[in-house]
């Protein structure tokens, strides 16, 4: 029997992404697929079994859409493989070639694309309100074309289901298993200095660092990237000299942090569209924290809050454009650390129980059978 090909396509994501390398094909990959991912400026080789194929091209968002995508494009075509699985917007017109070749393709939404053009800051209002429309257009015209589409979180599916009968979620879930479990007493996690942790795209920092300007023994590990210029500006918070930037780390580094820190804090911003009420269920490092039994301070996205924080009590929700709330939360994980030691414990066997990638990935592998 022949081996099904598969190829994976992104524009914007490392070859090595969390869900798309990680997760999905290596997933992929043990059910005996032959797997390629084409990603943007990286080496060709072979990684764990999982075919990489590097395409050379400027980042620049403008140059990604004119030129990135063609070149993605047109390397996968050299492939040859019978199930392409795109993970950017940018490769949706191309995803319909690959259709019109009669090609089976999934599209895997890892945003709300819908929205996602209102979030950025340096297009002017009119021209995200006419792309925010073409999209809306596009997506209504075609989506239903694709043989699968794959999101990320419950709000995001309600829109797709709209546009397409094949819609499926798959949540960011990290991998659980018994060989990577992370067990510390109660006095171990007592005696672990007072640090607040933030790991992943490292924004919407500055009502946190206001927060801990008022928090004095208190520390702040970022672990992530950033541009410069944002790292500029946050160095001119008086808190700054209290920020440990441990920059991009890989696995073994990332885990070794996790066993030293108090509390993991992700605080992402209302949209105008989404707000608190929504929220998305996708967040990778979020879970993260679970895993590694760390109470949580999260914004009050009413998904997070209902079926996660308050259903396993394990972290406080905030307003994330509340300073007082922010530092409030941030003050009582500390001043009760044997408190914040069983919110973490609740975390890590939440985790264990529901918010790990085992289920998910079953979704997955069904979507290609079903292909």
């Amino acid at each position: 029997m022949e081996i099904v090909k598969i190829c994976h396509l992104t524009v914007t994501h490392r070859a090595t992404d969390n869900r798309i390398f990680q997760n999905e094909c290596k997933a992929l990959v043990r059910e005996g697929y032959n797997v390629t991912i084409i990603a943007p400026n990286v080496n060709c080789e072979i990684l764990e079994n999982i075919n990489i194929i590097g395409v050379k091209f400027n980042l620049h968002p403008i140059l990604r859409v004119l030129i990135g995508s063609r070149r993605i494009y047109r390397k996968a075509l050299e492939v040859n493989a019978d199930i392409y699985h795109f993970h950017d917007i940018e490769l949706f017109k191309y995803g319909l070639h690959l259709k019109k070749k009669g090609k089976k393709v999934i599209f895997d939404s890892h945003e709300d694309w819908l929205i996602y053009a209102s979030d950025i800051k340096w297009l002017p209002s009119f021209i995200k309100k006419t792309i925010s429309r073409y999209l809306k257009e596009m997506y209504k015209k075609y989506l239903n074309c694709f043989d699968a589409v794959i999101t990320v979180s419950p709000h995001i599916l309600v829109k797709l289901e709209k546009y397409s009968n094949n819609t499926h979620m798959i949540t960011n879930y990290p991998k659980y298993n018994n060989d990577d479990e992370i067990i510390f007493s109660k006095d171990e996690y007592l005696n672990r200095q007072n640090i607040l942790f933030h790991s992943g795209t490292i924004d919407n920092q500055e009502i946190i660092l206001k927060a801990i300007s008022d928090i004095p023994n208190i520390n702040y590990y970022m672990a992530g990237t950033f541009f410069k210029e944002y790292k500029e500006k946050l160095s001119k918070f008086s808190s700054w000299n209290r920020v440990n930037y441990l920059g991009y780390l890989d696995k073994k580094e990332l885990e070794n942090a996790y066993k030293k820190v108090t509390i993991g804090i992700t605080l992402l911003h209302y949209h105008a569209n989404v707000g608190f009420t929504v929220g998305t269920l996708g967040n990778t490092k979020f879970f993260e924290y679970m895993k590694y039994g760390l109470p949580i301070v999260c914004t009050n996205f009413r998904i997070w809050k209902e079926r996660i924080i308050d259903k396993y009590k394990c972290g406080i929700c905030v307003n994330p454009n509340n300073v007082e709330e922010v530092t409030q939360a941030i003050q009582y994980l500390i001043y009760n650390k044997e408190i914040a030691y069983q919110m973490g414990q609740n975390a890590q066997k939440a985790f264990k129980e529901e918010f790990n990638w085992n289920s998910q990935e079953q979704i997955l592998l069904n979507i290609y059978k079903a292909l």
